[in-house]
């Protein structure tokens, strides 16, 4: 199992998450970070799922906003969000990106590979998600999902 559980404030965003690395049989095979960062913009993309298609997507998201502005590479993303749809088990990756957005502040979303149709979204103010066997999974503390059309 992996969880993340992500707070959104007004002045800042809080990400947790666990370090283990699993198989897909959840035996497990490293202890690391999860969470990517960036040296230069206030940009952080943590990941459960699939752990090497999860830094292939953090280092493209990060350097997406290093390169255009918070807001700019979110909607960005959110246009092409879609292509990553139909995800077979082994390469479903789910991100949390957390930012300070040019127009709203502190900000947080979420782009799952597991749900269709797949779109970046702004899950509310809180959320825990979890991996399991049955893939991820949301733990209980999620407020409304907004498409990131609608937020920006």
């Amino acid at each position: 199992m992996s969880a993340v559980v992500s707070i959104e404030t007004p002045s800042a965003v809080f990400i947790l998450t666990d370090g283990a690395i699993y198989t897909p049989q959840n035996v497990l095979l490293d202890v690391r970070r999860k969470v990517a960062f960036s040296q230069k913009v206030p940009v952080a993309v943590a990941t459960r799922g699939n752990q090497g298609v999860g830094d292939y997507a953090a280092k493209l998201i990060i350097d997406a906003v290093e390169r255009m502005g918070f807001d700019a590479a979110m909607v960005s993303l959110g246009e092409v969000a879609h292509k990553f749809g139909g995800a077979d088990r082994l390469t479903e990756v789910e991100a949390t990106i957390a930012g300070i957005s040019e127009t709203h502040g502190p900000r947080r979303l979420v782009f799952r590979t597991d749900v269709d149709p797949v779109l970046l979204t702004h899950p509310g103010l809180a959320s825990s998600c979890a991996t399991s066997p049955d893939g991820p999974s949301e733990m209980g503390i999620n407020a409304s999902v907004t498409e990131l059309g609608r937020i920006i």
